[in-house]
């Protein structure tokens, strides 16, 4: 059933892909203006007690009409203060451009850059001012033009005061509701874990999620996490997004380096070797 809440197919595209990576969400329509708060920094790279390294999953799941939980997917991710690095579980992969995908995803925040780790074993990487433009050229293919935003049904994001422990962390339960629609999601979010994003907190990509209905820019100025979503339609719950396997631990930077046996190309060889092979 189409809600105004619609989610889309998960990593459908770059942006798509780096949305997941952030906060453990699919993609929905825009929250407005309303709905966000203040201005954040350039960077939100957060260095209090409580910065979380190790790895944890995102797994998602739809409920059938009974309750029950149907499993749909898992993500591990491996979080360091310098890197992130995202994995396809059981032969998934996420869509670069066209038919050219990757199976994971590394952030390298010293480097300003992303690597996309393809298939057929190349390592295509993509600096943080090739992924604006690309964004920009989304946004130009959208008719929307830098700075500007389409009219969007109000959307309220609210706390509610509930509270209980999911995963070992105090969590308290936020709900956004878009005016005339039966869908609403609730979301668990703690500040007792924080994940340094790095590259993924600026506000040039915050904006973009905030297009896309992700209330990111009162997460980070909060410096809330979402460890739980779900989407309620009609009064019945219909999908849960979750983190689970919690796991703090030290990872050494050899883990997420490059694999030897992958080709390194960069983004602009990767758009010439798929026009020359058209």
């Amino acid at each position: 059933m189409q809600t105004a809440f619609s989610v889309r197919s998960t990593c459908s595209n770059v942006l798509a892909a780096l949305l997941l990576l952030l906060l453990a969400m699919p993609v929905w329509t825009s929250l407005p203006a309303s709905a966000k708060s203040g201005g954040m920094s350039e960077s939100a790279i957060s260095s209090g007690s409580n910065t979380f390294e190790g790895s944890l999953t995102l797994t998602r799941y739809t409920v059938r009409a009974d309750g029950s939980e149907h499993w749909v997917s898992s993500t591990p991710l491996l979080i360091h203060p310098n890197f992130i690095l995202l994995v396809q579980s059981e032969g998934g992969s996420v869509e670069l451009l066209g038919n050219i995908r990757a199976e994971g995803i590394i952030v390298r925040q010293a480097r300003e850059d992303f690597v996309f780790l393809t298939p057929d074993r190349k390592a295509v990487i993509m600096t943080r001012q090739e992924l604006q433009q690309m964004m920009a050229m989304f946004d130009s293919m959208r008719g929307r033009s830098a700075g500007e935003q389409a009219s969007e049904p109000d959307v309220t994001l609210n706390t509610t005061g509930e509270k209980k422990e999911i995963e070992g962390y105090a969590a308290e339960k936020w709900i956004a509701r878009q005016e005339g629609s039966s869908s609403e999601w609730h979301f668990w979010v703690t500040d007792e874990l924080t994940i340094p994003w790095g590259l993924l907190s600026e506000q040039w990509l915050t904006k973009q999620l905030s297009l896309s209905g992700l209330p990111a820019e009162r997460w980070f100025v909060d410096e809330k996490l979402p460890v739980r979503a779900e989407l309620w339609s009609n009064g019945e719950l219909a999908e849960i997004i979750k983190i689970n396997d919690i796991t703090p631990h030290r990872i050494p930077e050899s883990r997420f380096q490059i694999p030897a046996e992958y080709q390194r190309i960069t983004f602009q060889q990767m758009l010439f070797d798929r026009m020359r092979n058209r």
